[in-house]
């Protein structure tokens, strides 16, 4: 999803298992690139970038031990372009894993090197993927006593989102009630 007033974008990503995408999270923060900030819970991961092109440096890792980078993110009208650079084994996550996740439009490649995946080199990949723009919704204080929770009718509003190409992400509650002494961690804004 993009934000182009504010030069940023928000990629969502899953993977099978946690570790991969906890790998992939610490080595995507070490390299920089494009990459401000990513939160993983689960086999999720969020992550805030900057739109541009921007350095990379694997650090400690090279193409001995791996690394994964965000290159860039760029916006051509109802497309975005990310650039992504992967070292050793994570050239395999790079070249041919996120180019098969859902909702790929298309994958190109630099060079045919680029398709040799894995040992002692750099593999480097543009996902092409269709542009979003993210909406917030904020629903407040209908609960009842006889009708439920405001967060049941929050829910069920999200998930019966049948607008076109808009998709029903996740939600956040928070819990103001003065009587309630403990509270669900607040979201902080990026």
């Amino acid at each position: 999803m993009t934000d182009e007033k504010n030069g940023i974008a928000e990629i969502h990503e899953q993977c099978h298992a946690r570790g991969p995408i906890e790998w992939d999270h610490m080595n995507r923060r070490r390299a920089k690139g494009a990459l401000i900030s990513a939160k993983t819970e689960g086999t999720s991961m969020t992550m805030l970038a900057k739109i541009g092109s921007h350095p990379i440096s694997f650090g400690p890792s090279d193409t001995e031990l791996g690394g994964q980078a965000l290159e860039a993110v760029i916006v051509e009208g109802n497309e975005v372009r990310t650039s992504w650079a992967g070292a050793a084994g994570a050239g395999v996550g790079v070249a041919a894993c996120l180019s098969q996740a859902p909702g790929v439009l298309k994958t190109e490649y630099a060079s045919e090197d680029d398709l040799k995946v894995g040992g002692a080199r750099i593999c480097r990949s543009t996902i092409i993927l269709p542009k979003y723009e993210k909406i917030t919704f904020g629903i407040d204080d209908t609960d009842t006593k006889e009708g439920g929770a405001t967060l049941v009718l929050a829910l069920k509003c999200g998930e019966a989102c049948s607008i076109e190409g808009a998709s029903f992400l996740g939600m956040r509650i928070i819990q103001l009630n003065p009587k309630a002494p403990e509270k669900p961690p607040t979201v902080q804004a990026q």
